[in-house]
C-alpha cells in the first residue's frame, strides 16, 4: 500500500530548489540522468513499468526530509 504524505506547497518549492541547487553544484552526479532516460525508454519499449518515477520520488522525499 502506498504511503500518503502531507506536504505544504512551500515545502515542495524548497525541495525542488534544493534539487536544482544540487544539479548546479554537482553536475557530475547528474550526468547519469541521461542513463536514466535511456533506461526508462528501454523499460517502456519492453512493456515494463518504468522505474524512473520511483527513483525520483525517493530523491524528492529525501530532500523534503532534510
Amino acid at each position: 500500500m502506498a504511503k500518503k504524505i502531507k506536504v505544504e506547497k512551500t515545502e515542495l518549492v524548497d525541495a525542488f530548489n534544493k534539487w536544482m541547487d544540487n544539479y548546479i553544484n554537482h553536475p557530475e552526479d547528474f550526468r547519469r540522468e541521461f542513463q536514466s532516460i535511456v533506461q526508462h525508454l528501454e523499460e517502456k519499449k519492453a512493456g515494463k513499468e518504468p522505474t524512473y518515477g520511483d527513483r525520483v520520488t525517493e530523491y524528492l522525499l529525501a530532500l523534503l526530509l532534510e
